[in-house]
């Protein structure tokens, strides 16, 4: 899971069946980045976001590449400049969505704690971004959205229709609103680079104060206004058909992605519909569908929805909240979830279990079409001995009804089919004796 991306340039025939003219690379690159994860180009210059590389001791802050094409054409190459958040932090994921438009470019950091707000997010602006391969410059990045004050209009007892004005009239009085400019973080990166390294490019704070406009209102009488705010509320996810499903989910699940870096849904294994996986970590991997005879035969049990396999990284404390839904499934509560792999976790004994049964602390609850557990690192359920990282593969099974051999029907017809034949010979014999004796 380190990731690459790759160019295809047109050729002069036209598109057709063909490989890629390039492919992009981190110099940094280490298991698990997810390079490749976003990409965006404007010109010759291409963006790519790495959303879990880890920085430092910061794991999955993130950072963003860029790549300038070298020359007349693209070629095998790694980055020319290297993006990162000076203010990043643990599990931010910087680089998950990014855009570039000449030398200004974004990047998305879905997981960044604002304040007390835990995973508000934020999106970076740098400018002055390198173009050419050899190009050092000095960029300025800015956490959006900015607070840019407005200029008041005139005050009148019905302007302003953003603001709910208190009217105070006083004769012969002069209004002057002077709205102040709310200082707005503002992150100045600089590259520098050296023969041996490709520049890179770091927001660091620097708070500036935006010039406050005023303006000057007279009139007999004058009122005061004195505008008050107005909460706005997130949007709520479109649930089209009303199933509980947002709409984007659904759609990520036809080509098998994130939504964000705590769901992904894709389609799953058996029955139809799609299998999303959720959980409070930060970052989901090797996430996929498939039926139980992939990995082993649990005679006793059938899997309707097939099994669902995944690696969570970035869990608080060891610990992963887990949600499995199965949108094709209407009623599991009489499934049970089962899990395939090693017991003790970490030995080479895998086998299939019951997970409620072997680990009570796991709280397995299946209600409608979800199963949700708790999965603790190095404990049944996790396939790996304490590690940092959970694995689990698992899904809700259905007790299968013994089945009848076909031999014991048989072998009960031949014991009746005996009987009778004996009971006709001891008939026979009685008789012949009968007829001796006279």
């Amino acid at each position: 899971n380190q990731g690459s991306a790759y160019v295809f340039v047109k050729p002069g025939t036209g598109w057709g069946n063909m490989t890629e003219t390039a492919k992009l690379t981190a110099s940094d690159g280490a298991m698990d980045d997810n390079f490749g994860s976003s990409v965006a180009i404007s010109g010759d210059t291409v963006v790519v976001g790495a959303p879990f590389v880890d920085i430092d001791s910061k794991s999955n802050q993130g950072s963003a590449y860029v790549f300038a094409k070298p020359g007349m054409n693209w070629a095998n190459m790694t980055e020319s400049a290297r993006l990162i958040a000076a203010n990043g932090a643990l599990g931010d994921s910087f680089g998950f969505a990014v855009a570039i438009s000449g030398q200004t470019a974004v990047a998305g950091a879905p997981l960044d704690d604002i304040e007390a707000s835990s995973d508000q997010g934020s999106a970076y602006v740098l400018s002055d971004v390198p173009v050419t391969p050899t190009e050092t410059s000095t960029a300025t990045a800015a956490t959006t959205p900015t607070t840019t004050p407005t200029e008041a209009p005139t005050v009148s007892p019905t302007d302003s229709p953003a603001a709910s004005p208190t009217l105070s009239p006083s004769p012969s009085a002069t209004a002057t609103v002077s709205p102040t400019g709310t200082p707005s973080p503002t992150a100045t990166a600089t590259v520098s680079a050296t023969p041996s390294s490709s520049p890179t490019l770091t927001a660091s704070a620097t708070a500036t104060a935006t010039p406050s406009p005023s303006s000057t209102a007279t009139s007999t009488p004058t009122p005061t206004a004195t505008p008050s705010s107005t909460a706005t509320s997130s949007p709520t996810p479109v649930d089209t058909d009303g199933d509980g499903v947002p709409d984007d989910v659904e759609e990520a699940c036809a080509e098998g992605k994130s939504t964000d870096p705590k769901t992904t849904a894709l389609p799953a294994a058996s029955g139809g519909g799609c299998a999303i996986v959720e959980s409070d970590c930060d970052q989901h991997s090797a996430v996929a569908a498939f039926s139980a005879n992939q990995v082993g035969s649990d005679g006793n049990f059938s899997y309707p929805f097939g099994l669902v396999g995944f690696t969570l990284r970035g869990c608080r404390n060891g610990t992963a909240q887990v949600r499995l839904t199965f949108t094709a499934a209407t009623d599991l509560s009489s499934l049970t979830f089962r899990k395939f792999g090693p017991l003790p976790p970490g030995s080479t004994n895998a086998v299939f279990y019951t997970l409620a049964e072997v680990n009570p602390s796991a709280n397995v609850t299946i209600s409608g079409n979800t199963v949700s557990f708790q999965l603790q690192d190095g404990q049944p359920g996790d396939d790996t001995e304490v590690d940092g990282v959970i694995v689990d593969q698992g899904g809700p099974a259905l007790p299968s009804p013994a089945a009848v051999p076909v031999w014991s029907a048989l072998s009960r017809a031949l014991a009746v089919l005996a009987l009778v034949v004996v009971g006709i010979g001891s008939l026979l014999w009685s008789a012949l004796r009968k007829v001796a004796l006279r």
